[in-house]
């Protein structure tokens, strides 16, 4: 189990939603590249979240076959809050990929 502590507060976070998505994104952040399961945890203190405990393995990555059904699986993720994105750059608060977002691939 991986630990971490928050550096503002000085205790150790907590797990917080077990099995979240992780789009991880490509090609200047427009494509989805792989989708990952992971684990959300908090700051008991500030609330301060980090996505720890990835997969081994991704859900899917963007030339995989069950790429449809995953897409699919992702924007239901995100519809519930569980859904987050892994950029290759920083990005303006709330800028997504289409491809998520309008069900495009």
């Amino acid at each position: 189990m991986p630990r971490a502590v928050c550096t503002k507060c000085n205790v150790a976070l907590k797990p917080e939603t077990n099995g979240v998505a992780v789009a991880e994104t490509f090609q200047g952040d427009t494509k989805i590249y792989k989708i990952w399961h992971a684990d959300l945890w908090a700051c008991p203190g500030c609330g301060m979240k980090v996505i720890l405990g990835f997969a081994d393995k991704p859900e899917a990555e963007h030339s995989s076959e069950n790429l449809p059904e995953a897409l699919l699986y992702l924007r239901k993720k995100f519809a519930k809050g569980e859904a987050y994105f892994w950029y290759e750059r920083v990005h303006a608060l709330g800028e997504k990929p289409t491809e998520v977002l309008e069900g495009g691939e």
